[in-house]
């Protein structure tokens, strides 16, 4: 995309356009950052991170970015929320693994 040839680093990023949930059930890679946008109603994060857990698909020093609804925050037990930004209705969470995971 123009974006990533403006970063100059296109052969380094991979965009994908699929539904978040069938994508993460058939990756079999370890990703750096994992950024999953709307549609919010769509989603249910708890068992996306689920799924990124127990497919061990974030890197050891990797982020989950969600950006979703204000009302709808993670609330498992394998990532921990290090920053977010709110916007209007929506809010951007961004998430590490907890220590020891």
């Amino acid at each position: 995309t123009a974006n990533t040839k403006r970063l100059k680093v296109p052969e380094r990023v991979r965009i994908v356009r699929s539904s978040v949930e069938q994508f993460l059930i058939a990756s079999h890679n370890r990703y750096d950052i994992i950024f999953m946008d709307p549609p919010y109603a769509d989603r249910d994060t708890d068992r996306l991170m689920e799924i990124i857990y127990q497919n061990d698909l974030l890197a050891p020093d990797g982020i989950v970015i969600t950006e979703k609804a204000k009302s709808d925050p993670y609330e498992g037990d394998h990532f921990e929320l290090f920053r977010e930004q709110k916007y209007s209705t929506t809010v951007v969470r961004y998430y590490r693994k907890k220590y020891g995971e």
